[in-house]
């Protein structure tokens, strides 16, 4: 998902004043901390609580397992669908459809990510007990994944990290697993 304003190029405030770019990427940061940040955090913390109060309040493991499944659903819509999605919707065909259906998914596709994180946790919380070796174990389990993945870098975020999105689709979802095809048919040869 990308920026607002889909005709602008990422590069076309910055100028050729030094001062002028620092004063940007300043105003930049301090909005991103002081109005961003909080309104991400204020999202998240509201979409996760209104799903305990619509999705079956009373039983914490039917919401979870809900939760679970509209998060790896949903990614997985979003994850396999996404150069449909580009091809289909282009603000240069049909700039207001594209608004529509951008804005729709963006609001789904942000219940799906609270979801995915939801309904995990929940399970770990049913399943697990509250005890310096259970926190320890789990904790070893995840870093090495994150650590075998190559996706350790990902666990610091706002406001430690701040990084913009380069790319230019907006349904367009980076993944660091993406290969060219000549790379991924080495890969078949095996069989």
């Amino acid at each position: 998902m990308r920026a607002s304003i889909v005709t602008i190029p990422p590069l076309a405030f910055r100028g050729n004043n030094p001062y002028h770019n620092a004063f940007l990427t300043l105003l930049d940061s301090i909005f991103a901390c002081l109005v961003v940040a909080p309104a991400v955090v204020a999202y998240w913390r509201s979409a996760w609580e209104l799903m305990g109060i619509y999705v079956y309040p009373n039983d914490n493991m039917k919401t979870a397992m809900v939760s679970t499944a509209i998060g790896f659903v949903g990614h997985a819509v979003a994850n396999f669908g996404q150069f449909f999605f580009q091809k289909a919707f282009h603000p240069d065909r049909h700039r207001i459809l594209f608004y529509v259906i951008s804005r729709t998914y963006t609001l789904i596709y942000a219940v799906v990510c609270v979801n995915g994180w939801r309904g995990p946790w929940y399970l770990l919380d049913k399943y697990t007990e509250m005890e310096f070796n259970t926190v320890v174990v789990t904790l070893v389990v995840a870093v090495v994944a994150l650590v075998v993945m190559r996706a350790l870098r990902n666990i610091s975020g706002a406001p430690f990290a701040i990084v913009n999105d380069t790319v230019d689709g907006y349904f367009e979802i980076i993944s660091m697993f993406r290969v060219p095809l000549e790379v991924e048919s080495q890969y078949y040869c095996c069989f």
